[in-house]
């Protein structure tokens, strides 16, 4: 099946479908048409081929530890099926929000330490809640938004103007910001364009997501460095610029599926921003020895680690 064609018959039909049916079933029918895009599956298994040794051997005792992985060409496999099938559940989380809305996250989604991040969100000035491409990731901002914690989203450029974008891309990721957008009562701030209003919006104390781990562009060409499954993760410090400007708390928050649910949970961050930010990336470097087929990033792994000496 041609990419144009698999993407008709997902978005088309596909979706809605599995956005009306009972959850259990909902998640088997994405699945099993999720393995019709056979070129994406393709591409992932070649990209995380290339990029878990990279990333996870140095880390072969806490692996079998932990998520009962031995590194190995085997275990690959399985962390890339499983990294597959997390992606088709995230969209059909999308489209069940999209359909069924607040009554989908009442379902799906419980909070494990919500009074951490209620104690920040509550402090005078302006906080910077830290998510990354891990897991479930659209739940967080929609079920914090309907649990009465309203905030506005931070992201990348997602127009024409980002080249690695293809026009379904494009499409499919408005959909979804828009969804958020209205889940989180918040509003919707492009980096690099709407530098403006991210500063003002945290100078009246209001509460912006943002996620850290992509790769840097030319919104964002500047880069922290900091230590990440042994190598130097390069990412984008407009975090850290945002914190040190307006003296923003910052905050990290995690999702983790539990079978067909979600359980959300948050770390209160120390410290200076660069200090508070390596905390963040040591806290997902953790998630991801548990459950690296959870994080999204794997496919652009050496995009995102520094390879100067």
């Amino acid at each position: 099946m041609s990419p144009q064609t698999f993407n008709t018959f997902w978005h088309a039909l596909v979706m809605p479908l599995c956005a009306r049916l009972p959850h259990g079933l909902s998640d088997a029918v994405c699945l099993k048409a999720f393995e019709r895009n056979t070129e994406y599956k393709t591409n992932v298994y070649a990209a995380l081929a290339q990029s878990l040794p990279k990333g996870l051997l140095p880390f072969e005792k806490q692996l079998a530890q932990h998520a009962g992985l031995h590194c190995g060409a085997a275990s690959w496999q399985v962390i890339a099926q499983r990294y597959f099938e997390m992606m088709a559940r995230e969209c059909c989380d999308i489209y069940c929000l999209h359909h069924q809305g607040p009554r989908y996250l009442r379902d799906v989604v419980s909070f494990e330490n919500l009074h951490d991040f209620e104690a920040v969100y509550k402090k005078p000035g302006g906080k910077l809640l830290l998510l990354f491409h891990f897991d479930r990731l659209t739940l967080i901002s929609s079920a914090l938004g309907q649990a009465g914690f309203p905030h506005g989203i931070i992201t990348q450029p997602i127009d024409e103007t980002n080249p690695d974008l293809s026009d379904h891309d494009r499409r499919f990721l408005a959909m979804k910001v828009r969804l958020q957008q209205t889940m989180a009562g918040g509003g919707w701030f492009v980096a690099g364009r709407d530098t403006r209003g991210i500063v003002q919006a945290l100078q009246q104390g209001k509460t912006l997501i943002l996620l850290p781990d992509v790769r840097p562009g030319p919104e964002s060409p500047r880069v922290v460095k900091l230590p990440f499954l042994s190598q130097t993760l390069a990412i984008p410090d407009g975090a850290m610029r945002l914190a040190e400007l307006t003296g923003a708390t910052m905050m990290a928050g995690l999702c983790k599926s539990e079978g067909r649910r979600a359980k959300v949970c948050f770390l209160p961050l120390q410290g200076p921003p660069q200090a508070a930010l390596g905390q963040a990336v040591q806290w997902l470097e953790g998630a991801i020895l548990e459950a690296p087929h959870r994080w999204w990033q794997w496919n652009i792994f050496d995009y995102l680690v520094s390879h100067e000496p």
